[in-house]
Parts: C-alpha cells; sequence; structure tokens
C-alpha cells in the first residue's frame, strides 16, 4: 500500500470475510468472461442485492438469484407492506430514457405509445394452454380450456371462442 492509499495487487488475492468500499472498478484488460463471478454454495442466499440507503437501510432493494435448480430470480424487495414498482427500459447517449415496462404486484404493464411486437415469423411451437405466436405470417391466440374471451372493460364478456372451436358473442351483434 503506498502513502496515498492505493494499492496494487499483482497476483490473485483471496479475502476471508467481508470488503467495504466506496466504489469498485472492474476491467477485463483482455481477461475472458466472466469479469466478475458471484457464487453462492447453497440455494439460500441472494448472490446480489442492489440498494439504495435513502430509501433503507435494511436488506431491500432489487435483487438477483440463481437457485440449486438453475431457475434464475429477480426480485425487487420491498422495506414494508407494498410493492415497489419495477421498470424496465433504454437510454441512448444522450440520455434520452424509455420506460417501456413495468412490473409489480399485479403484473407486467406495456407503457403508452410502446407496442408488443413479433420478429419474424418462427416455426410453430406447439399448442401450450394460453399463448400468443407469430406464425405463418398470422397471429395465432391459444386459449386455455375455457375458450378465448374478448372482454369490455366494464366486465361484459363480447366474443366467446370456446375449446372446441364454436364462436358465441353475447350481445345482439351487426356485421357491415
Amino acid at each position: 500500500i503506498w502513502g496515498d492509499g492505493q494499492a496494487k495487487f499483482e497476483n490473485n488475492i483471496e479475502v476471508v470475510g467481508e470488503v467495504k468500499a466506496k466504489s469498485a472498478l472492474f476491467n477485463d484488460n483482455g481477461a475472458t468472461s466472466p469479469i466478475v463471478d458471484i457464487r453462492a454454495d447453497d440455494g439460500s442466499p441472494w448472490q446480489l442485492q442492489i440498494a439504495n440507503d435513502s430509501y433503507s437501510t435494511g436488506a431491500y432493494g432489487l435483487n438477483f438469484h440463481l437457485g440449486n435448480t438453475g431457475i434464475g430470480y429477480m426480485r425487487n424487495i420491498s422495506k414494508d407492506g407494498n410493492f415497489s414498482q419495477t421498470q424496465f427500459g433504454c437510454q441512448n447517449s444522450s440520455g434520452t430514457h424509455h420506460h417501456v415496462f413495468n412490473y409489480d404486484n399485479v403484473g407486467m404493464r406495456l407503457n403508452n405509445n410502446y407496442d408488443l411486437l413479433f420478429d419474424g415469423s418462427g416455426t410453430w411451437s406447439g399448442d401450450a394452454r394460453c399463448k400468443l405466436q407469430h406464425h405463418s405470417n398470422s397471429l395465432y391466440m391459444v386459449g386455455g380450456t375455457g375458450g378465448i374471451r374478448l372482454r369490455s372493460q366494464s366486465g361484459v364478456d363480447g366474443l366467446h371462442l370456446d375449446s372446441g372451436g364454436s364462436c358465441n358473442f353475447s350481445q345482439q351483434t351487426n356485421f357491415s
């Protein structure tokens, strides 16, 4: 360690215990992937937490975890009974930021002025229950055992395609 408080280590360092720092920079300098490798030896600990002490000094924030079965989890753990929203977006080099979608305790929400797009036509992946798929230049919607229902905002079913392929209208229907 030099007099200005900096240190340079030419070889591997092993620290048993906790490391605290004001900031960290990981530079690959030609190293192979991964640049940072975070590992757990069982399924219990969350491997990475991103927190903000202005929000809470407890174990709350955005958490990432890979379980023993290989399933990856991302959770925004709230400090109280309310659910914190998590926003996904993109930003260009000039700082223009777009919040494309959010998720919270009621589901995913696609924000205004964004579309759900299907790239390419793809190969049919089978009749899985409740799915959307772009195939053969058509949009396929597959319903559950109860079929597909198109419903008004007031909660009235307008159209019901049952699982047998029959089409039923709940109100008088006019075709033009």
